[in-house]
């Protein structure tokens, strides 16, 4: 399995893999720009490929896509280590997950939308063309289901389907899973049409949070909502935490005790890996992988 981390922050996406797939079966390629993060990757999966630009990897993956030469000695390196970083087609599975930039959709960030120069969509979805994963993950702040009337949570959709993937989006608060605060976030689940099968993911949509199904009759590339994402009913619950994230993926905050402010901040980014967890079981029940 190879799995592409895209804006990994500490990897919560990562780690919650690897909790539910063989470890030692894994292929990380991680993707983050900010010191601090990158350097809990490199601490906690050494044996990882990491890029710092994603312009970077989105030139090895176009690369290797065309079946082009890599000529940088670091690229080299990264081809070598783990048969570059297109997709390899002997491999059984590939997932490419992301929390693509929030600040542009988020109400702590400067709320400038697409016009936003940190907002990353166009950028990742340029490696998803490339490598075709099977299975995708996006995650974002629950301001994007309502960002321009909705028009950017369907532009995200409409690309994906463009390349031959079901899109299911779900907002999940991260007390749907036990945590001690809420968290709304907004999923968004791709896969492979050969692949679909919709039975792995009832359990975690539940009755109030069913997903709008595609329109089979719409236009191709179209996807035909059937409920206003602003009235979907979610959970609630208090929060009184910051996140959920497992103590074991912080030991670096003990070696770099004075980037304190850095290690607050890189928690306040992170995913709820538990959150990604059960997306990742119901993968797991669906493709029947060990």
């Amino acid at each position: 399995m190879t799995h592409y981390d895209l804006f990994a922050g500490i990897g919560g996406f990562s780690l919650a893999l690897e909790e539910v797939f063989n470890e030692a079966k894994i292929k990380h390629i991680f993707c983050e720009w900010e010191h601090f993060p990158s350097a809990v990757l490199k601490k906690h999966w050494p044996n990882g490929i990491f890029y710092g630009d994603i312009a970077d990897l989105v030139a090895d993956t176009n690369s290797q896509r065309h079946k082009g030469s890599v000529a940088e000695p670091e690229a080299e390196r990264r081809s070598n280590l783990c048969g570059g970083a297109g997709r390899d087609e002997n491999e059984t599975l590939t997932i490419l997950t992301g929390g693509f930039p929030c600040q542009p959709f988020s109400h702590a960030g400067r709320r400038k939308g697409t016009a936003d120069d940190r907002y990353q969509w166009p950028t990742m979805f340029r490696v998803i063309q490339n490598v075709k994963p099977d299975w995708v993950i996006a995650e974002n702040v629950r301001g994007l289901v309502t960002w321009n009337d909705g028009m950017v949570l369907e532009q995200v959709c409409t690309d994906l389907e463009s390349e031959g993937y079901e899109v299911q989006p779900f907002i999940i608060p991260a007390c749907a899973v036990n945590a001690p605060h809420r968290r709304d976030r907004i999923w968004i689940i791709a896969h492979t049409e050969d692949k679909r099968n919709r039975a792995g993911f009832r359990e975690i949509q539940g009755e109030d949070g069913e997903v709008p199904k595609r329109n089979d009759n719409a236009e191709p590339g179209y996807s035909d909502w059937r409920r206003d994402w602003r009235k979907v009913a979610i959970a609630t619950c208090n929060a009184r935490m910051d996140d959920g994230l497992p103590r074991e993926v912080d030991g670096i905050s003990y070696s770099f005790a004075k980037w304190r402010n850095e290690s607050i901040k890189a928690y306040g980014n992170a995913i709820v890996p538990q959150v990604a967890m059960e997306i990742f079981r119901a993968i797991k029940r669906t493709i029947n992988v060990n």
